[in-house]
């Protein structure tokens, strides 16, 4: 379930979940299936996404 420090990153065939303090991938959905690749948040946690955020370093 995402929180209000999540954001995500989708289209038409997946929705990528990432924690925006961590930058965790939280979940990861197949759309066209339905199907929650990763149900556990925790289970992403080795999984992580850089991205350059204005103002934050």
């Amino acid at each position: 379930m995402a929180g209000k420090t999540d954001f995500f990153l989708e289209n038409e065939k997946i929705k990528l979940t990432f924690n925006n303090q961590t930058g965790a991938v939280t979940g990861l959905l197949n759309k066209e299936t339905g199907w929650q690749v990763i149900k556990q948040p925790a289970l992403g946690m080795g999984l992580q996404m850089l991205v350059p955020i204005k103002g934050r370093q």
